[in-house]
């Protein structure tokens, strides 16, 4: 007996030390809920199915001081229903179990026999275990924590880790279920209507009656957020002119630019010292930055066009005023006319977009054009002014222009701006834009830009398909192309957008239309007024009924109490009006000296129940201030209801 109380002994010490540290124990991944979660009262909890657990195949839940009984994942349970969560922070501990073996198991004996025992005599050994805290926000008046937020499971993302094996989405049946086993919502929510008073729809699982279905993007729930802004605008395509002074960018009578010369010298004695010098360079540097900084300012809205038409030519032409050669004065130094001066200018604003990004081959031309096409006439300060010019000309690439006073007129082509505004959403990946081209209109080659650069679209029949990338919970992205229509074109081009995107591993495809805009789903007010509209008809209104508070003082589903409140009505009045907690409420300037009671009285106008708050008060609204009950005009009325032959 000794001997075999040693041997076990030993067993028991080995396997509790190989089953506490075993080579292959399971990490333990929490699919839902997650850690710093607001949740309801009651919640699900939901492992990874595919982690390993052969080596600790047990695992079982702890809230609190509240230990749930072990499941078998062997049998291919990792989800535990129904857990209860008080009002706040609540502990939730998951914890990995082995069986440790007893007498007959260390003798070898069959251990699927072992296991078809009952589970309550089995001893268990911790493997490991997790703890995550999350916030029951239920029948809550106090703020929550900031480090709680909303983490719904019937979002896209969360539910694409289970949809793969499990039924999600609602069908025609699940409207009025035969059974409350065949309704949807019952295989993980079957504890919900628990409670003496069952709410109507509850009770007879009609839960697709308040809870939609088709909200995005989290489904079910009631008000629902749309992270996306989708706009799709069309704009005329016309060759644009930019026009820039001479006189800010040239010298006069030069072709070299005022930014490119410093007035600073140094002596020969002066550039001996080191010093000196350095100092020159840095003061020579800094000038020459702060006027090209200025000078790229000139060309800023230019600069902002070619980033939407990276593909259209440019002409830059130079203009002067007929008085910059008058032949009393001679002729400008290095230049024989105004002609060739104004190509020198025009080619050295070329250099210069070149040096700012706008290059290309054959992209960019220079025309020196002297006098010959002036704007106004030369015989004022101003006429000269407007005169003495750069013109710059952006066209599309299958456009031919003669100059800048000569522009066609183009009527048979748009560009199309889609604009992308996504906050506060799951992380997007592979975003797409779909634009389905009716007969008759034409995609630009070379005219897509996103990002600034050009970026043409996958072409499929007459579906245009750009592939954007991934991209992260926060961003505005602008997709423009320009699309040319037929003669026989009359209707504009469809307003409507099309995104495809995947959230973590589903792939979602939205339609934004703005004929049929976005309709968020019903509030937890307007659900209620479906079925209650009365209970706000009055025009003074109880605080928290008009906010459309209702869950805060009624559970929904089922509860102990009458009408589906959280808790007693005293209880739960006191809990925002707390100095009538001392069981009277005093009727000051109407009975002097004299106290009513509020609780623990029967109440006269409802024999055999109680007085509470609401013997007196209506909870929703009234004609009164004081919110009284029974339809009255003033505070007096209604003491009729229970001291009529007073």
């Amino acid at each position: 007996m000794m001997a075999a109380a040693i041997a076990l002994t030993v067993i028991l010490i080995a396997y509790s030390f190989s089953a506490a540290q075993p080579a292959t124990s399971p990490s333990i991944s929490i699919l839902y809920p997650k850690h710093n979660a607001l949740v309801g009262k009651k919640v699900n909890l939901v492992v990874d199915p595919a982690t390993d657990w052969t080596a600790a195949p047990f695992l079982q839940v702890v809230v609190g001081n509240t230990e749930y009984p072990v499941i078998d994942t062997s049998a291919g349970r990792h989800a535990v229903q129904g857990l209860s969560l008080e009002t706040g922070s609540n502990t939730i501990t998951v914890r990995v179990l082995a069986v440790v073996p007893g007498p007959d198991q260390a003798k070898g004996n069959n251990r699927e026999q072992e296991q078809a025992k009952d589970s309550a005599k089995k001893k268990y050994t911790q493997v490991l275990s997790r703890s995550i805290t999350v916030f029951n926000r239920e029948g809550s008046f106090a703020t929550t924590p900031p480090q709680f937020t909303a983490q719904h499971f019937h979002s896209r993302e969360q539910e694409g880790e289970c949809s793969g094996c499990h039924r999600l989405e609602a069908e025609p049946k699940d409207l009025k279920p035969a059974k409350p086993e065949e309704m949807l919502c019952y295989a993980c929510h079957r504890e919900i209507p628990t409670g003496r008073h069952i709410h109507g729809p509850t009770a007879v699982w009609n839960c697709l009656s308040c809870h939609n279905t088709e909200i995005y993007p989290v489904k079910y729930q009631f008000i629902s957020y749309n992270p996306w802004t989708v706009t799709k605008t069309t704009q005329s395509v016309e060759p644009a002119v930019f026009t820039l002074s001479s006189d800010v960018l040239f010298k006069p009578k030069s072709a070299l630019f005022v930014s490119e010369t410093s007035t600073l010298q140094l002596s020969k004695k002066d550039r001996k010292n080191k010093k000196k010098l350095e100092e020159f360079n840095r003061a020579k540097a800094a000038e020459l930055a702060l006027k090209r900084e200025q000078q790229r300012e000139l060309f800023k809205d230019f600069l902002e066009f070619i980033k939407l038409n990276p593909a259209d030519k440019i002409l830059v032409e130079a203009h002067v005023d007929s008085g910059h050669f008058p032949p009393a004065k001679g002729k400008a130094k290095g230049f024989k006319n105004d002609v060739q001066l104004t190509a020198a200018r025009a080619k050295a604003l070329v250099k210069l977009l070149k040096h700012y990004g706008v290059a290309g081959k054959n992209r960019v031309a220079a025309a020196g054009m002297g006098s010959t096409l002036p704007k106004a006439p030369n015989t004022s300060k101003e006429g000269r002014e407007l005169n003495n010019r750069i013109e710059i000309v952006v066209y599309p690439p299958d456009v031919k222009i003669k100059n800048s006073m000569k522009l066609p007129v183009l009527k048979d082509r748009e560009r199309v701006v889609v604009t992308m505004s996504y906050q506060r959403g799951a992380e997007v990946g592979k975003l797409a834009v779909t634009e389905h081209l009716p007969k008759g209109f034409l995609y630009m080659q070379g005219s897509g830009v996103f990002r600034g650069a050009i970026k043409n679209p996958q072409v499929k029949g007459s579906d245009l398909t750009w592939q954007l990338g991934n991209f992260g919970t926060n961003f505005q992205e602008t997709l423009s192309f320009i699309v040319k229509k037929g003669k026989e074109v009359t209707a504009p081009l469809s307003p409507v957008v099309n995104l495809s995107f995947k959230i973590g591993q589903k792939d979602e495809r939205l339609t934004f239309d703005p004929e049929k805009p976005f309709k968020p789903g019903l509030t937890v007010k307007e659900t209620c007024e479906k079925c209650h509209m009365s209970l706000l008809a009055y025009p003074v209104k109880h605080g928290p009924a008009e906010a459309g508070h209702c869950t805060l003082c009624h559970d929904p589903h089922a509860s102990k109490y009458p009408s589906w409140t959280r808790n007693q009505s005293w209880r739960l009045c006191t809990t925002c009006h707390a100095e009538k907690k001392t069981g009277v409420h005093l009727i000051a300037g109407f009975v002097h000296g004299v106290s009513h009671p509020t609780k623990k009285w029967p109440d006269p106008s409802r024999p055999g129940k109680r007085l509470t708050c609401v013997s007196c008060h209506s909870p929703h609204s009234s004609q009164t201030k004081e919110l009284m009950a029974f339809d009255v005009r003033n505070k007096y009325e209604s003491c009729r209801y229970c001291h009529a032959q007073k």
